[in-house]
């Protein structure tokens, strides 16, 4: 619902390319924010890393969590298969933490919750 509004307000589409916001992220290029959304991205699901046990207690901002699994090969090439990755999520927080300025919280809590 946060990009939808974002994208609403105009600061995003969900066909732009992740490195329009990201610039350094890997296959950031070919990756939308439509790939994100629908799980077809290609990105590997973090919760599947094999040291996910080591950090998956660790309270992580979403821009480390996404400096964990943003150089791993991407699992196909973006649009081409559907695969559930939770990676989409934390990258979609981060996201939104970009544009907007805020904490992902802050944003949750400014813009859907104290209203």
């Amino acid at each position: 619902m946060a990009v939808l509004l974002l994208q609403e307000q105009g600061l995003l589409s969900i066909h732009d390319p992740i490195d329009h916001f990201l610039p350094n992220y890997p296959n950031g290029n070919k990756i939308t924010i439509h790939h994100i959304l629908t799980h077809t991205s290609g990105i590997p699901n973090f919760t599947q890393l094999p040291d996910y046990t080591e950090f998956k207690g660790i309270q992580s901002r979403p821009e480390n969590t996404v400096n964990r699994f943003k150089n791993l090969q991407l699992e196909f090439e973006p649009g081409e298969q559907f695969k559930y990755s939770n990676s989409g999520y934390v990258l979609l927080a981060h996201l939104i933490e970009y544009i907007s300025q805020e904490t992902f919280g802050d944003f949750l809590q400014n813009t859907f919750l104290d209203p």
